[in-house]
């Protein structure tokens, strides 16, 4: 579906030199809810500019199912845009415009009848749960309700691709949950693919099936999310996944008490409905003090941590093999003396 081969951008002027993409390789199938997640200046929005052209880039290719749009000429440029929907942080809606004619704008620049711009628009306000708002002003919306109103809008072309610029971060974490259901909902029944960046890794988790991870203009990782969760590799994926999963309470007083081993595990799916903490401590003799412990939802499955406090001369090797035959991940946080 989309497709980047070592695509290259960067940005320059008398005095800078900003290498926004670095060689990105990428691939983000059909009916995808793909996540780019990173650090501020890490290069997402600048690669999302790319997925549309509203940046071209310096090198490499992109091609959305099957044409390498580096190539297009302006009026095919201009119809390909039509086919590309996008939704931004802070909704971009025309102000002395109705709800209505907001979503119908994109139908009034393809020259569609007053009529079916209309059947369009309220088809539209049905599905984002807005039609009691048709005829109010954007001034009268809440947060979330001018979001609806931004993807009504970007779907107002029946594009085949959805670009998502920082869709929630405005809002509350309550308004965020009903707008990540809603393109859930958009994903599974209008079978779109939706392309998303964020630097909350708490909304990759919720939405996303597979996830690439940016770090000064690279793609550092990628994969499917449940498996970046569980298994991450680089040391900024490590943190992201540790900011949303483990709170920071461990990282202050814990790890500094070299007298004692900090562990973590990590478990999955069937592992976290086994009685692993009581098994350890009758079969292993290990005295734990917990830290900390969590299960969260990564898509349809289940991720758990387990953080614990051990005596430092606590040998692990047989509790390392237990743990590896019940699919749990053991990790020691500090350097225990």
């Amino acid at each position: 579906m989309i497709k980047l081969t070592k695509v290259n951008k960067t940005f320059k002027d008398k005095t800078t030199h900003i290498n926004a993409v670095v060689n990105v390789d990428l691939e983000v199938e059909k009916a995808d809810i793909f996540g780019i997640v990173g650090s501020s200046g890490a290069g997402k929005s600048t690669l999302i500019r790319l997925l549309n052209r509203l940046e071209t880039p310096d090198s490499g290719q992109i091609q959305i199912s099957g044409v390498n749009i580096t190539k297009l000429t302006k009026e095919e440029l201009r119809h390909f845009r039509m086919q590309t929907g996008m939704i931004f942080q802070h909704f971009n809606l025309l102000w002395s415009r109705t709800v209505l004619q907001n979503i119908m704008l994109p139908l009034e620049i393809t020259g569609c009848s007053k009529t079916e711009q209309i059947k369009r628009a309220r088809e539209l306000l049905k599905l984002v749960d807005l039609e009691d708002k048709a005829h109010v002003y954007p001034s009268e919306l809440s947060g979330g309700q001018k979001q609806r109103v931004g993807i009504a809008r970007a779907l107002a072309n029946k594009p085949e691709v959805l670009l998502c610029d920082e869709a929630t971060s405005a809002l509350d974490p309550k308004t965020t949950d009903n707008i990540l259901s809603l393109l859930m909902k958009i994903n599974k029944e209008l079978d779109i693919t939706i392309v998303l960046i964020t630097h909350e890794m708490n909304v990759i988790r919720k939405i996303c099936n597979r996830v690439a991870v940016m770090n000064n203009g690279e793609v550092i990782e990628q994969g499917d999310v449940q498996e970046i969760f569980n298994y991450p590799k680089h040391e900024i994926t490590k943190e992201f996944v540790a900011k949303e999963l483990v709170s920071e309470t461990y990282g202050t007083k814990f790890k500094k008490d070299h007298s004692k081993k900090l562990i973590k595990l990590v478990f999955t799916n069937d592992s976290t409905r086994i009685p692993l903490l009581r098994n350890l401590v009758v079969n292993y003799g290990l005295n734990p003090n917990i830290i900390e412990a969590k299960v969260r939802s990564v898509q349809e499955s289940q991720i758990g941590f387990l953080i614990v406090e051990i005596d430092s001369s606590f040998n692990l090797t047989e509790v390392r093999d237990y743990l590896k035959l019940q699919n749990v991940k053991l990790e020691v946080l500090n350097d225990a003396r």
